[in-house]
């Protein structure tokens, strides 16, 4: 009947598998601290495709620490 599985295991609970926050929250925070108060979701994403990759990981690391 099946050929082929993909095995998968947790929880939807994992505190590592959800996402108490909202991400635009977090783009907006990231803006900030980068600099630049923006809110408007269009203008966010024009800024943080310009910003520097490294630049952009950094401020995602002061903004959302791993816990």
């Amino acid at each position: 009947l099946f050929h082929k599985a993909i095995i998968q295991s947790g929880v939807a609970t994992n505190p590592w598998g959800t996402a108490p926050y909202s991400g635009v929250e977090t783009a907006v925070k990231i803006s900030l601290l980068l600099g630049k108060k923006i809110t408007d979701t269009k203008e966010l994403i024009e800024y943080l495709r310009t910003v520097d990759a490294t630049r952009l990981v950094e401020a995602e690391r002061i903004v959302r620490p791993w816990k």
